[in-house]
């Protein structure tokens, strides 16, 4: 009977152990988390912070906000998939005594139903004690809320090993480098399209893209006037001014969209009281040329200009208006 007992336990007590391995060495894992501990190591090493502006959001934000690294007013805390639940969380956890001048946050029209996000990956840093600490760092507990994406990653992977690159650059490039050669030809990769012919690639970027934004797309959740008020209340409560913008998205994915939802959306950024701007209504006629695909601008041509754009845009209207 002893026997029974000891393969009972030893399977039990080995399943945690190989999933915690598991988690800990998944490309996924591994760029997610250590991007995240990268940017609180910096963000609590800067100096005068008070003279910089925190610019947070996905590769959205890194796509269409890329100032000189020579420029120090500005602090790029960039993490691939980032929804806004996770913006909130973080504004909430910075590390005591980081008082930025300003922050920007990126938004996308996908959240107007914000994805819930239960964060682990940030716990870490807002627990309060050692011990909770200690426990919001084991992968397995830290990895929980990605575990599922990850797994169907790698049995995506595993099923078409026709399309190994395509997978390497999915789960290794996510979109954060979004100039870098190797990146758009996972994207090529990963869309089943050939980089060489700009205008058909767009075209099914179009129909992918879409796909991802309708089902965020039927109407404006509560949700986004709450995480936006609390992203508001701390930033006040700090004296730091907040700012928001929409990037660019090709005018063809656009159209496709429920625009009763996107003026709802900008309504309730405003409504909210956060200096907001969407450059869809900037540059509203951008053709295949300025994107990388049919939601990220490409970064020498698109990019440059939203890139001027903001940082005019930030200086004349927070940097000179004072905290909300």
């Amino acid at each position: 009977m002893w026997h029974r007992y000891f393969i009972f336990w030893t399977v039990t007590l080995t399943i945690p152990f190989f999933a915690n391995f598991y988690i800990k060495n998944s490309p996924m894992y591994k760029s997610k988390a250590g991007r995240v501990d990268y940017h609180y190591e910096q963000i609590g090493s800067l100096d005068k912070m008070i003279e910089k502006t925190l610019v947070i959001g996905n590769s959205y934000v890194n796509a269409s906000f890329r100032p000189s690294e020579d420029d120090k007013r500005f602090y790029k805390l960039i993490v691939s998939g980032m929804p806004l639940d996770d913006i909130v969380n973080i504004i909430e956890t910075l590390p005591p005594n980081t008082d930025f001048k300003s922050i920007v946050i990126g938004l996308s029209y996908m959240d107007a139903q914000p994805v819930r996000s239960r964060a682990y990956i940030y716990r870490q840093y807002s627990a309060e004690n050692w011990l909770s600490r200690f426990w919001w760092s084991i992968p397995l507990v830290r990895g929980n809320s990605l575990a599922s994406t990850i797994l169907k990653e790698d049995v995506k992977c595993l099923v078409k090993l026709n399309r190994a690159k395509s997978c390497a650059g999915r789960l290794t490039f996510g979109l954060e480098n979004l100039d870098e050669e190797l990146a758009m030809e996972a994207i090529g990769d990963e869309y089943g399209i050939p980089t060489s012919n700009e205008e058909d690639q767009m075209a099914r970027s179009v129909s992918r893209r879409y796909q991802e934004f309708a089902p965020f797309m039927l109407d404006i959740s509560p949700q986004l006037k709450i995480k936006l008020m609390r992203i508001k209340t701390i930033c006040a409560q700090k004296r730091i001014s907040l700012f928001a913008y929409t990037a660019p998205i090709i005018k063809e994915l656009r159209l496709r969209l429920n625009n009763d939802v996107i003026e709802g959306f900008r309504s309730t950024v405003t409504d909210v009281g956060i200096p907001y701007v969407d450059l869809n209504l900037v540059f509203p006629d951008w053709d295949y040329s300025y994107f990388h695909d049919a939601s990220h601008v490409k970064a020498n041509s698109g990019g440059k200009m939203t890139t001027t754009y903001l940082i005019s845009y930030i200086g004349e209207d927070i940097a000179q208006s004072g905290p909300n």
